[in-house]
């Protein structure tokens, strides 16, 4: 670039940018001059050779700052902003850094390079060793307001919040469960004034894990409606890197948190086959992470407590529609590997896959025979006690494993209904193993969630399985069972006919 010269001002000749004409100046000799003199190393020996203020010295740097701002030297400014905002942060003045940072931050034609650089440099003060927790986040504070609205910095703004957020939810020695809680609650009022998603420079991990960190802190206020919101955020292809293996077990296991609190098992069970999915098999290890394909680097979860646990879940599985199933599944970013329409489709999927069958044969066993039409109830009650006692998921969970038991009930249920039509209640009472007024409640719960079609009548006590057709459906399919008997009637005697006229002919051949 030529320069001239103009009252004594080394001026930049006019360029052509963006469509318009911009002059620049060069104060380049000017600041490295100013900052040989007056900076973070010789300020204080200039204090303590001098009786002059520290202003008076920091005074040379904001006027040449100044001419370099209305000049357009950006590189001029930034270096005599930046010296500045280090010379009181090494002396160890944060509340007048600072002060110094806002009032340079609304200087009028302010560079935004400039303002990036003056946090970016007023942000090292986070990593002095002397700066207790107080004083760190009153400074995170401060970063926090002067970077909140420029989107120049808004990486910087998300990475203040999250850091003063951390420092809200680490329990500090003496405070109560009700001080921690409202520090939590302000912890997750300040995150979601950020949305990390929409932010483009910042790394595709550190969104991953900023999501999770929300994710966790709205669990643990149990706030749904928030978990749920933040559940979405999550991308299914983003989880898919082979870098994010950790973070998708982390999301998953977060994910089943959730669903536990709902009683969404089938749900919960199918985030434990994702976590399955992810973690490598033996023929992935050496992909897998640190070399060890079942060991802590996913959490202390290996491939077999994974399926197991789906599988646990599975079983425990209420009955419900598919359409029931997919909106309480819609808020989690489930793959389609993990596609099951019911319970039924997961117990058969479950229990024709070989890895289940390496993986957990005992309850590969179970699953064969869970799908079968046959009474389960007393067959499996002994198995059943065995896994209650032993499996992680029902040790000490009663109610589970009270359910398991319901589930083997309703399984009964269903099969005589697939072999009854009318049958008395005291009589499948005793097929099911129940007593009458429990086999009616399970009738109840499976005709409510459109399992199968009964009524009972109490005054004779008869449960009925067949639907009541209207007469001229039963009409309609008799006369269409008459003509289908009516073509093989006619079918057989051509046939018949056809074979003695075979028969004739081969005897009149022989006589000849």
């Amino acid at each position: 670039n030529s320069f001239c010269t103009l009252l004594g001002v080394k001026v930049r000749m006019a360029e052509w940018k963006s469509a318009s004409w911009k002059q620049e100046e060069d104060h380049s000799d000017e600041t490295t001059a100013a900052i040989e003199k007056v900076n973070a190393t010789t300020v204080p020996v200039l204090l303590l050779s001098s009786s002059e203020p520290l202003e008076a010295h920091l005074d040379v740097l904001l006027a040449i700052e100044k001419k370099a701002r209305f000049g357009g030297d950006t590189l001029s400014t930034q270096r005599c902003a930046v010296e500045v905002v280090k010379i009181y942060r090494e002396l160890g003045k944060y509340d007048d850094m600072m002060a110094t940072v806002e009032v340079l931050m609304k200087k009028r034609g302010q560079m935004k390079q400039v303002q990036a650089a003056m946090l970016t440099t007023a942000a090292e003060a986070l990593t002095t060793k002397d700066l207790n927790r107080e004083a760190k986040m009153t400074l995170l504070q401060q970063l926090k307001h002067q970077s909140e609205g420029r989107i120049h910095v808004e990486l910087e703004h998300a990475r203040y919040t999250m850091e003063l957020a951390q420092m809200l939810i680490d329990r500090q020695p003496g405070q109560t469960d009700e001080q921690h809680t409202g520090c939590k609650r302000q912890a997750s009022d300040m995150l979601q004034q950020v949305q990390v998603e929409t932010i483009t420079n910042m790394p595709r991990l550190e969104k991953i894990e900023s999501v999770l960190m929300q994710l966790q802190l709205a669990l643990e206020l149990e706030d749904v409606q928030r978990t749920q919101t933040l559940s979405r955020k999550m991308n299914p292809r983003a989880l898919g890197k082979a870098d994010t293996k950790q973070h998708k077990v982390r999301y998953w296991k977060l994910m089943a948190t959730h669903f536990e609190r709902q009683r969404e098992f089938l749900v919960m069970a199918r985030c434990w086959h994702e976590i399955f999915l992810t973690i490598p098999g033996p023929e992935d290890a050496p992909a897998a992470a640190d070399g060890d394909d079942d060991g802590p680097s996913f959490g202390g979860t290996t491939r077999g407590e994974a399926l197991s646990n789906a599988i646990v879940l599975a079983l425990l599985a209420g009955h419900a529609t598919a359409k029931e199933v997919e909106d309480v599944a819609e808020c989690a970013a489930f793959s389609k590997q993990s596609l099951q329409t019911d319970r039924t489709a997961w117990l058969e999927a479950l229990a024709g896959s070989r890895d289940v069958e390496n993986e957990c044969p005992s309850l590969h066993r179970i699953l064969k025979q869970v799908i079968d039409v046959e009474m389960l109830r007393t067959a499996l009650a002994p198995t059943i006690d065995d896994l209650a006692a032993t499996h992680p998921l029902l040790g000490g969970h009663a109610d589970r494993r009270d359910a398991l038991h319901e589930r083997l009930s309703e399984h009964d249920v269903m099969v005589a209904a697939k072999f009854y039509k009318r049958i008395r209640l005291t009589r499948l009472a005793q097929l099911v193993g129940l007593s009458d007024e429990a086999t009616e409640r399970f009738i109840m719960k499976l005709v409510s969630s459109k399992s199968i079609y009964a009524k009972v009548d109490r005054i004779d006590g008869v449960v009925v399985f067949e639907r009541q057709a209207n007469p001229i459906d039963v009409a309609k399919r008799w006369n269409e069972r008459v003509d289908a008997m009516g073509t093989l009637i006619d079918r057989t005697c051509h046939l018949v006919a056809k074979e003695r006229m075979l028969i004739a002919v081969a005897g009149s051949a022989g006589a000849a």
